[in-house]
């Protein structure tokens, strides 16, 4: 009875207790409606820090909201995460935004705005499909927000360019650009169809494309830069005004990504980054004209860059490079090189780099031991590699070698493995000529026999100058394949006449080497061709008249091979001073003119 009413009693009491406590609960209800507790504010207060600052103090208070997950509504969850996201983003740990993004898509997945940034974020970390996978998401969820649907497409543009579907890119950022009324989002629909353009070689389209992007959105670093660097593409088309004005502009370009950096909008591009392009710039343009204090400013703009940047491999390069320009600057130059070899010493392109200096310098034995490892390392153009190598083979006289790197060369040009918008026939031209200098250069080899060899040669350069009908020096070389093989002497004098021809509207060196090919064929027409002895006097002295015009040639080797051939030429004439005069000045010019003149298979003049 007692343990009855004992169990009743608690029953009661345990009841009561219940009524007390929602009693309680509701009346706590009442009064949080009414003024929030202290928690409540502080969460609200930790948010408002998280979503309007971007520092330490901000990434603590996102955490403090994540972290009361007991007192915290959903929606207040989902904005610390996405919020969070973005401080991680600004400071550059693209893999902590990404994972928080991931949260925040869980607590909200209908949100089409955090699938939109988690496919940016997943694409800036190369993360290719899971970018694809948040694009169509946010494109699917984005119903009535033009400008979200627009962004959505452009980042699926950008998936299908990085997987190589240019045309199924293309579509989706004219798309994006049709659909926006937003200048920026239209912008980014055109930076994006300026890159499409740019890997399908159509130069113009790409810049054409950058400068509409230029124009809805001038402050943006990103589009700047690349504006910059398809009109430095393109400029290395041209030659001229044109090079000039393309180049001036590319300059201008990158000075203004440069200011775009300075207020923190130049995208993913570094100071250095854009300082180094324009060292790359104005390096070219010393090299192509000459031009008054550019190579001061190319180096000037490397040297910024690595200061920017020390670890910047490419400053390094380019610095190097501007460097090898200066007279008595190798050692410096090479130093660089090193130094940017330890960064990347996997990179094929530094090697290239590192031999181009060693060339210039003269050390052919670095020089190839450079390219080699060039090649070993998959450098993006293994074309201009093998053209080098065949060039350094003529020059150590290994000719069998020669011929193979030139054979290795066409091999690359005829598959079309050149990189994007460079001219196929002309680089097939440039492989035929080195490979006919190679063949003709072997004449006189034990072993060769000399009719093929000699048709070998003439036939690779006849079929160099169809490849290329525009410029002059594939008709230069089918002019001395033909001086070089002997025989056919009429075929000999079209042709270095056409290449006369054709240089005298060029003028500068081109004409020079024309004139000087035109020359050669003179000489050996007196010497090796079925004249009469006056008719060989004439040729004696049209000879002269032709290597005197090539002698004012600006480039040395130029002008050197023509002083020698024009003291041969006098020589033959039995003026033995005025022969060692023009001699000795060829050999002050090129200790080796005389057994590059030796190539050609001229005779001796029988005086």
């Amino acid at each position: 009875m007692f343990n009855r009413l004992t169990f009743n009693r608690r029953k009661t009491l345990l009841s009561a207790g219940v009524a007390l406590t929602a009693i309680a609960f509701c009346a706590g209800a009442v009064l949080m409606a009414g003024a929030p507790p202290a928690y409540a504010r502080s969460i609200s207060r930790e948010l408002r820090i998280c979503q309007t600052q971007a520092n330490s103090r901000a990434l603590e208070a996102c955490s403090y909201v994540i972290g009361r997950r007991g007192g915290a509504s959903i929606a207040q969850m989902e904005a610390a995460y996405s919020a969070r996201a973005e401080i991680h983003a600004r400071l550059g740990d693209v893999r902590a935004a990404a994972a928080d993004f991931e949260r925040a898509v869980e607590l909200n997945p209908q949100a089409a705005r955090i699938w939109l940034r988690l496919g940016q974020l997943n694409l800036e970390s190369a993360e290719i499909a899971a970018a694809e996978s948040a694009f169509a998401r946010a494109e699917a969820l984005a119903a009535g927000d033009l400008e979200l649907a627009a962004r959505a497409l452009i980042g699926r543009g950008e998936v299908l360019r990085r997987q190589g579907q240019l045309d199924g890119a293309s579509s989706a950022f004219q798309q994006a650009i049709y659909q926006s009324d937003d200048d920026r989002v239209r912008a980014l629909g055109y930076l994006g169809e300026g890159r499409v353009r740019a890997e399908e070689g159509d130069r113009d389209g790409a810049v054409s494309a950058f400068m509409a992007a230029a124009r809805r959105d001038s402050a943006s670093g990103e589009i700047q830069y690349a504006l910059g660097a398809a009109l430095a593409a393109r400029a290395s088309l041209y030659s001229g005004l044109a090079f000039e004005e393309d180049s001036e502009a590319a300059v201008s370009a990158f000075e203004r990504a440069l200011g775009a950096y300075r207020e923190g909008g130049a995208g993913a591009r570094s100071r250095s980054d854009i300082l180094s392009a324009i060292g790359a710039v104005e390096l070219e343009r010393h090299r192509r004209t000459d031009m008054a204090g550019a190579l001061e400013r190319a180096q000037r703009a490397y040297a910024q860059a690595v200061d920017a940047d020390p670890a910047n491999a490419d400053a390094l390069a380019g610095r190097g490079a501007a460097r090898a320009a200066s007279p008595n600057g190798r050692a410096a130059a090479l130093a660089d090189m090193d130094a940017a070899l330890r960064l990347r010493p996997s990179d094929g392109e530094l090697y290239r780099a590192r031999g181009d200096i060693n060339w210039q310098a003269g050390e052919g034995v670095a020089a190839m031991r450079d390219y080699d490892a060039a090649l070993q390392r998959g450098a993006a153009n293994g074309y201009e590699l093998y053209i080098r190598r065949g060039r350094l083979y003529l020059h150590f006289a290994d000719y069998p070698r020669a011929h193979q790197s030139f054979d290795r060369a066409l091999a690359l040009a005829e598959a079309d493995t050149l990189p994007a918008g460079a001219d196929r026939s002309a680089a097939i031209a440039e492989a035929l000529l080195g490979r006919a200098e190679a063949g003709w250069r072997t004449l006189d080899a034990p072993g060769v026999h000399l009719r093929s060899a000699a048709l070998a040669a003439v036939a690779d350069a006849d079929r160099a100058a169809r490849e290329a009908p525009s410029q002059v020096r594939f008709e230069v070389g089918r002019c001395l394949a033909r001086v070089v093989a002997g025989g056919h002497w009429d075929a000999a004098r079209v042709a270095c006449r056409a290449a006369v021809e054709q240089a005298q509207y060029v003028g500068g060196d081109d004409l020079a080497n024309a004139v000087a090919a035109r020359a050669l064929f003179e000489l050996k027409m007196a010497l090796a061709g079925p004249v009469s002895a006056n008719e060989r006097r004439r040729y004696l002295a049209a000879a002269e008249q032709s290597f005197g015009a090539a002698s004012d040639a600006d480039a040395a080797e130029a002008r050197s091979l023509a002083l020698f051939g024009r003291s041969v030429a006098v020589s033959c004439q039995q003026r033995a001073n005025e022969a060692g005069r023009y001699a000795r000045e060829a050999l002050a010019l090129d200790r080796g003119v005389a057994a590059r003149f030796e190539a050609y298979r001229m005779p001796r003049c029988d005086v």
